[in-house]
């Protein structure tokens, strides 16, 4: 006879299984922490840069919201900032979409770069950090997440400009099941992507269905969004509209929590784009033509019969709008406009909702809120977006972003979020004038988004549009080689912009060299060859007190490096400064080792001779011009001084 077991053993011999495989589990995890650094994928890493800690932003950390084995991963740029914060640092971070990335942009035609430009302007002799943490294709889902790892870098502000992806970015419209119903899941689900044996799993996954993919497949719009329609209305709209809510309260209250100010803009879009689908009707496929010929009040009355019976059709609602505009009916042609962004059945651009929820969360939560929209239709002719502001359906040009980057600022400025004593802080701050130059945005930006945008407007779901390219059709064949090897990544932005400058400079433009080394020194303030390079075209410009002030900075940041301070040395000297010209040039020849061009020698000591001819100590003068001359004996102003000082005074 059996005897049956107590009901605690039972319970106990069910469990052992999982235990023991949880035990495994949990043993392979620690195993794979410890021996396999690889797969750990954190926001930061740390980097030892000229003898200093710094942070740089992990290009790869979106990885984990996105399925194994996407051609297109979106990527974070690897802003640096350094890891011990001075007292005196006004550190930013900006949160957002592609458009806070600076999509088509590379560097320093973006929200960020050009808010930082403008906040080293106001706070001068205090160190600006902004970092972008905007990435294409990622949505509220992602930045509510990233957001909870933002207090641990202790910024002074943050401020976000996010919408337009809401519906096709991570687990929009495309969310499984059980996260459609219990949106808490996708939280649970990124915590579990994190997990070592997760990575691994889904690398090796990632790995096979790349191998077996379609590798043509390199549109991210398409990627992202797998062609789903979404229907104005429908329950996938409301549901997202609901988890945009949500987490847009989740990331205010994230931030308050840490005592951290946040600003947020709303979000805008070229009204004047037509809706990417339906992408036509029966019986107007060539209704384009017949309203830009001057037609559109003679079909007005087909839109509107059409309309009746199918009154949520983007395409129609669109031709409606563009029929009232060319009739001077600007009021009415915004209305439809609108309508017909709303209606589109690929929802790549944010909504009036979308808009309406930001600033109600805003009021909640009791943080400002700027209009970047509201903003776009003021500068625009009838209150319609203009064109000129946009590439294509959302992505803002340069002069764009400097508006939406002002707006931020002033915002912050009004808020009493910057250090600015005596500064009125009830109406907007001065910025900065929009040009490329002033706000140091190189051609190779430029060049970039020319690119960019061919690239993503001759694929789908682009029909008959190209944004026109602003500087590649009339650029050298040089400079377009350049501009498409950074654009393919066969060589750095930074690289880019060494080799642009070097050309501009052959070219004698020596303007646009210096915006070039300009952007080098506000993407990275430390960068003492860049410096350097910056105060040669001041030289060869004539602007020698432009000139001394970027070789004393070279100077500041390589004190080892010779060659500023012969340069440096011989600007004084011309400018009538001998001591400091003197104790510069007597520097750089104790800096110049065995190995150093004879040449180098020989300019440091006809300067050094010249600087005490001027002073008087004529022995001197001539001992350094005598010795410039024998380490190069063809250096002609050695030799004329030479002859000279011999003359006066032998």
């Amino acid at each position: 006879m059996t005897v049956p077991l107590p009901r605690s053993k039972r319970i106990l011999f069910t469990l052992l299984p999982a235990l023991a495989l949880l035990c495994i589990i949990a043993a392979i995890e620690a195993g794979l922490r410890l021996f396999a650094p690889s797969l750990d994928v954190p926001l930061v890493t740390v980097e030892r840069l000229k003898g200093e800690e710094w942070y740089q932003i992990n290009r790869r950390y979106l990885e984990r919201y996105f399925p194994p084995g996407i051609v297109l991963l979106p990527e974070f740029k690897p802003t640096l900032f350094r890891r011990a914060k001075a007292p005196s640092t006004f550190r930013v971070f900006c949160l957002g979409e592609s458009s806070m990335f600076g999509s088509p942009y590379q560097m320093s035609a973006t929200i960020p770069a050009i808010l930082r430009l403008q906040l080293r302007r106001l706070l001068p002799g205090r160190e600006v950090e902004v970092i972008n943490l905007g990435a294409s294709a990622i949505n509220s889902n992602v930045i509510a997440d990233v957001a909870h790892r933002i207090p641990e870098f202790a910024p002074d502000l943050v401020v976000l400009y996010a919408g337009h992806n809401e519906f096709y970015g991570p687990d929009g419209v495309g969310a499984s099941w059980p996260e459609k119903k219990l949106p808490f899941l996708t939280r649970w689900k990124y915590r579990l992507r994190d997990l070592r044996i997760a990575r691994l799993i889904t690398r090796w996954i990632g790995g096979r269905a790349a191998a077996g993919g379609d590798h043509d497949e390199r549109n991210l719009m398409k990627i992202v969004s797998r062609g789903a329609l979404v229907p104005s209305g429908s329950p996938d709209e409301a549901r997202v509209y609901a988890n945009f809510e949500r987490n847009l309260e989740e990331i205010a209250q994230t931030f308050r929590t840490a005592g951290i100010p946040l600003i947020v803009s709303d979000v805008t879009s070229n009204l004047m784009f037509p809706p990417f689908a339906p992408e036509s009707a029966p019986g107007f496929d060539d209704i384009a033509r017949r309203v830009e010929s001057g037609n559109g009040p003679d079909v007005l009355h087909a839109l509107e019969a059409a309309s009746a019976s199918d009154t949520s059709n983007a395409f129609l609602t669109y031709w409606r709008g563009r029929c009232l505009l060319a009739g001077g009916d600007t009021a009415g042609a915004v209305t439809f406009l609108r309508r017909a962004r709303d209606l589109d059945l690929l929802k790549f651009r944010a909504t009036q909702t979308t808009n309406a929820i930001i600033h109600r969360v805003c009021v909640r939560q009791a943080v400002p809120c700027v209009g970047a929209d509201s903003l776009f239709r003021a500068l625009s002719p009838g209150g319609i977006p203009a064109e000129n502001l946009f590439w294509e359906h959302l992505h803002p040009r340069a002069e764009g972003y400097y508006h939406i980057a002002g707006l931020l600022l002033s915002a912050t400025v009004v808020e009493h979020l910057l250090p600015l004593p005596g500064v009125p802080v009830t109406r907007p701050v001065a910025m900065i004038p929009f040009d490329t130059d002033s706000l140091a945005i190189p051609w190779i930006d430029l060049a970039y988004a020319d690119l960019s945008m061919r690239q993503l407007t001759t694929h789908w779901p682009f029909q008959h549009f190209q944004a026109p390219a602003v500087v590649m059709p009339s650029a050298s064949d040089a400079l377009r080689k350049i501009a498409t090897d950074v654009y393919t990544l066969a060589i750095s932005w930074d690289a880019g912009c060494y080799q642009t400058a070097l050309e501009f400079r052959r070219e004698g433009r020596l303007d646009r060299a210096a915006t070039t080394y300009r952007a080098l020194i506000e993407d990275w303030p430390i960068n003492g060859q860049a410096h350097y390079l910056l105060a040669n075209v001041y030289k060869e410009s004539g602007n020698l007190n432009a000139a001394c002030g970027a070789y004393e900075a070279s100077i500041r940041l390589e004190p080892g490096y010779p060659y500023a301070r012969i340069e440096l040395g011989l600007i004084l000297t011309n400018l009538g400064r001998f001591d400091e010209a003197i104790a510069q040039l007597q520097k750089a020849l104790e800096l110049l080792d065995a190995s150093a061009p004879a040449g180098a020698r020989a300019s440091a000591c006809y300067g050094l001779s010249a600087a005490y001819a001027n002073t008087g100590d004529f022995p001197s003068a001539l001992r350094w011009i005598d010795e410039s001359v024998r380490l190069a004996p063809g250096y002609q102003p050695a030799l004329k001084l030479q002859a000279r000082l011999r003359a006066t005074h032998h």
